[in-house]
């Protein structure tokens, strides 16, 4: 058994579009974002292994953007950015069991999740005669967007624990057909519960602005 669940951005498409998965395939799936964006100096790529049968990593993607001043930077963000965001974050859970017949019933086996975070930042190369007090600002800007992506990141990776562990957690059931649905039923949930910390969390920073995720 393997399934994909994937933050969603809390939209009535994406929502209906979530359902759909479920209903007819059992995968959660969705998009997500956060308030701001990126600089040059954040790796491409980063893998920690958390606990046995639980694996995270999160990779960054860029879009550039040009301008000399502060308003030309926040059109090319609004009008060129994922989704008309500076920057976008989604999380991504898989999860896979064998599943095992044993005397009591079906049981999931050893769990393996992984929980991946695809970041999207925009990068901008100051061009020559650039205002020092524009790049500072800039910089200022992406070390405050780090802050509030990690948050975002940090919320992906517990999800993925969350559900290692509630998928360890389930009895045995009568049948396989029993043991994926309440498989997929906890993975809807906690995913649902993922989503709502997310919220929360942009809600609370305004979209990292309380950070200084600002320009």
């Amino acid at each position: 058994m393997k399934r994909r669940a994937v933050r969603s951005p809390f939209r009535l498409s994406c929502l209906l579009a979530l359902f759909l998965a479920l209903m007819l395939t059992g995968t959660v799936a969705g998009c997500g974002r956060t308030g701001a964006g990126g600089g040059a100096s954040v790796p491409t790529s980063a893998a920690v292994e958390e606990r046995p049968g639980l694996s995270t990593s999160v990779s960054f993607e860029y879009y550039d953007v040009t301008g000399r001043t502060s308003t030309d930077l926040i059109t090319a963000m609004e009008t060129g950015g994922p989704e008309g965001y500076w920057a976008y974050t989604h999380w991504y859970v898989d999860y896979e069991y064998p599943g095992e017949k044993t005397a009591a019933g079906y049981r999931t086996g050893p769990v393996a999740v992984a929980a991946d975070v695809t970041v999207i930042l925009p990068r901008w190369n100051p061009p020559p005669g650039a205002s020092p007090e524009l790049v500072s600002r800039w910089e200022r800007m992406v070390r405050a967007v780090r802050t509030h992506e990690e948050g975002h990141r940090d919320i992906g990776f517990s999800t993925g624990q969350r559900l290692l562990e509630a998928l360890e957690a389930l009895p045995p059931h009568s049948s396989r057909d029993a043991l994926d649905l309440a498989a997929g039923n906890a993975a809807g949930a906690i995913i649902g519960e993922g989503q709502a910390r997310d919220a929360s969390y942009d809600a609370e920073t305004d979209h990292g602005e309380s950070q200084g995720a600002t320009l």
